[in-house]
């Protein structure tokens, strides 16, 4: 009987130290801070750029006196490849200058900060899934303000984990699988086949971060870098049509868009894109005992929810 009471009591105190958790979110419109709606269980607060001047320590640090959080989440970023190329300075100051204020901020307040950073720091010429040991050599703008964002994180703070993610997508905000959907009427469309990477579900992303505050509620962070992606390998073609198959299985019939693979030179961008830019998961996956859902599980959840939401 004593012991069952002081297991209670360990639950309730756990409890209260999950209830009083404090987290604070920067890039409240993106769609992992979406997606991070539905699974931080504590008490977050998301902010946009019409909430707080990241450019600005002292209004950074305004937003920690008023809302003590014990948690930042950095999801804010200059997302679009193709404008970095010729956006270089607003890229740098949102992927890497703002990031050095957070970073500052939090060291002086003390608090654990997790940082989400891309697999385009890597230059695509591996032949098998990066890990968070290899080395980073970005070949576009975007990429290398990323790698500059993850220098300044750990170079001013000391409780920092940095999240390496990869082609990120959802039922939420402006996404590739989204995009495909929209386009689905098209007679024809053609996409890359000679890009590989490991397509990320955000939901999947944001139930990680999640795991690793519950993990560290009571305990400061160390400076390290992980990467989480679905682990699974493919072309942005080959995961098109994952995404047409599903969507035809759902809807019980056949998208009459017939689907044209292409290679990248198809297309004139700005920005070169990395070959292989494939992210390997498994230390996050091990260290914190993490089941990931598969991707097509993913991909299926997620039009489920469109399609939900469209006829709704």
């Amino acid at each position: 009987m004593v012991f069952k009471q002081r297991r209670l009591g360990f639950k309730n105190v756990r409890k209260a130290l999950m209830d009083n958790l404090r987290i604070l979110v920067f890039g409240k419109n993106g769609q992992l801070a979406k997606s991070l709606h539905g699974y931080l269980k504590f008490n977050p607060t998301f902010l946009s750029r019409d909430d707080v001047d990241l450019t600005s320590i002292l209004d950074i640090k305004e937003q920690f006196l008023k809302y003590k959080p014990d948690f930042v989440i950095n999801t804010s970023a200059f997302t679009n490849v193709e404008l970095a190329e010729t956006s270089k300075s607003e890229a740098l100051t949102v992927n890497a200058e703002n990031v050095k204020n957070i970073a500052q901020s939090c060291n002086e307040f003390a608090i654990n900060m997790i940082h989400i950073s891309s697999d385009y720091v890597f230059d695509g010429n591996s032949n098998e899934s990066y890990t968070p040991e290899c080395n980073t050599n970005p070949i576009n703008h975007y990429g290398l303000s990323k790698l500059i964002g993850e220098q300044m994180a750990h170079n001013f703070h000391n409780q920092c984990m940095i999240i390496r993610t990869s082609w990120l997508f959802s039922e939420n905000g402006n996404n590739f699988l989204k995009k495909m959907i929209l386009n689905k009427h098209l007679d024809e469309f053609r996409v890359v086949n000679d890009q590989f990477g490991s397509p990320t579900y955000s939901n999947e992303l944001a139930r990680a971060i999640s795991l690793v505050i519950e993990s560290y509620r009571d305990k400061k962070l160390n400076n390290s870098i992980y990467h989480f992606s679905s682990g699974e390998v493919v072309t942005w073609y080959e995961f098109t049509r994952k995404i047409f198959n599903h969507f035809d299985e759902i809807c019980n019939s056949k998208l009459s868009s017939k689907l044209i693979p292409c290679k990248s030179d198809f297309f004139s961008f700005n920005a070169e894109r990395p070959k292989f830019s494939a992210l390997d998961p498994n230390k996050f996956l091990k260290d914190f005992s993490f089941n990931i859902e598969a991707l097509d599980d993913s991909i299926r959840t997620a039009l489920l929810k469109i399609i939900e939401e469209d006829e709704s």
